[in-house]
């Protein structure tokens, strides 16, 4: 596909464009500057971290040793890093992420607040035309979705399935990543009191006993 030449004359030119600023992002960075690449992280959030700044829900924390889930690309940052729990909390995984950001000095090449709402290759000169929401445009040889393949947060999570008539109750949805993190970084709503799965339970638990009311009431 080809690419206007006035829409290429007022982007930004750049070696590497990598989208998204989670663990894998970070580090496709910090190897491109070794390199020599001219690179640039776009990042839909306001911060780093990826999935450990969406998620933010009580309870939240990584699945594997704490060691294992660290970056093993330098030996002084292994060294100087101390972990406080065997398997890390979300909040000490998002400091370590901040960490890295400030002894790499990767901040200066990142640009939140930056969802990619096209990415189109121009067959003619082999370049990456990338355009973000905002309309900002940039112009790379090279573009890496480092973004993982998640419920896409501009769109609402899809409705339930409709609910039988005899099954039918009052109830909200809600995508536990942006309720927790609308509610910390706003205040504006109330976080889930649990971690998702056993909130979940307890939801299905309250909705069984609503079906069992209404169709002893009919």
């Amino acid at each position: 596909m080809s690419v206007p030449a006035s829409e290429m004359a007022n982007s930004h030119k750049l070696d590497l464009i990598i989208v998204g600023a989670g663990f894998a992002g970070l580090y496709m960075l910090h190897r491109a500057r070794q390199l020599g690449f001219n690179a640039r992280i776009l990042e839909a959030g306001q911060g780093a971290g990826g999935t450990w700044y969406w998620n933010r829900y009580p309870g939240a924390r990584c699945d594997i040793e704490s060691m294992q889930y660290s970056y093993q690309f330098d030996k002084a940052l292994e060294q100087e890093w101390i972990w406080t729990e065997r398997y890390a909390s979300q909040p000490e995984i998002l400091t370590y992420v901040e960490h890295v950001i400030k002894r790499f000095n990767l901040s200066h090449d990142i640009q939140y607040n930056a969802r990619v709402a096209s990415a189109v290759f121009d067959d003619q000169h082999s370049r990456w035309t990338v355009t973000t929401t905002q309309g900002e445009s940039y112009d790379a040889q090279f573009c890496v979705n480092s973004s993982a393949p998640v419920l896409p947060l501009a769109q609402p999570p899809p409705p339930p399935p409709p609910l039988a008539s005899h099954c039918a109750v009052a109830m909200s949805v809600a995508h536990c990543s942006m309720v927790a993190y609308c509610a910390l970084a706003t205040g504006s709503c109330r976080p889930p009191p649990w971690g998702s799965a056993v909130l979940g339970l307890a939801r299905m638990r309250e909705l069984a006993g609503a079906a069992r009311s209404t169709r002893a009431a009919t």
